[in-house]
């Protein structure tokens, strides 16, 4: 089993975001893979295809800084994985 990265889009992965103490941020989702736990069972690939993609027979490819228009399909991916093994966290940036 083989899962790689490819590389992400230009245009922007990134939403303004205005933080508790009123300082405004920039909020970016980041996709992670867990390998140990991925069966490449493809239900993310359905779920999200301009993020996830079949290479070959036996693996999957990945953006891990997706469009912020990607955000509700890479949540359905998320959840539609059987193994549990997509997490989503957000980098927040100053």
């Amino acid at each position: 089993m083989e899962i790689r990265l490819h590389p992400p889009r230009r245009k922007s992965t990134c939403r303004p975001k205005i933080c508790d103490d009123g300082e405004p941020t920039v909020e970016c989702m980041r996709i992670i893979v867990d390998l140990n736990r991925c069966q490449n069972y493809g239900q993310c690939v359905y779920a999200a295809p301009g993020v996830f993609r079949f290479v070959g027979t036996e693996s999957i490819e990945y953006d891990h800084a997706p469009d912020s228009d990607d955000d509700v399909a890479v949540r359905r991916a998320a959840v539609a994985c059987p193994m549990s093994a997509i997490t989503l966290g957000e980098e927040v940036r100053p």
